[in-house]
Order: structure tokens, then sequence, then C-alpha cells
């Protein structure tokens, strides 16, 4: 799951759906794979290894108010 840096949610708060969020929140949640093209077998063996120096890209896009 990842989400808007603008929320400024800790991981929890974002796995607990807190912060009232509710549907609206939807338009900020996205799936590893629909915001990185990533799926999460490759996500593990890019950062099995904490000193890759590969980041995680996402699309502006995604994160644009809808």
């Amino acid at each position: 799951m990842v989400w808007s840096s603008e929320l400024d949610l800790s991981f929890v708060e974002a796995f607990n759906g807190t912060r009232g969020l509710g549907t609206f929140g939807e338009q900020y949640y996205k799936s590893l794979e629909e915001a990185t093209e990533m799926d999460v077998e490759t996500f593990y063996q890019t950062y099995l290894d904490p000193n890759t120096g590969t980041c995680i890209e996402t699309p502006a896009e995604l994160w644009l108010d809808r």
C-alpha cells in the first residue's frame, strides 16, 4: 500500500485507515503494483538488500486531486 505524502500518515495510520479518510481516501491509497508497476516479488528482491540505491518512483498524476 502506498499513499500520498501530503497526507503525512504513519504506516499504522494508513494500514488502519485512520484520520477519517473514508471513501475520499480511496484516491490516495494505491496498491504497490498500481503505483509503481512493480509486483511484490520484484519489490522484495529489489529491497532485500538494505543498501540498495534503487528508489521507488510513482507518477505524479496518481496523487493529483481528482
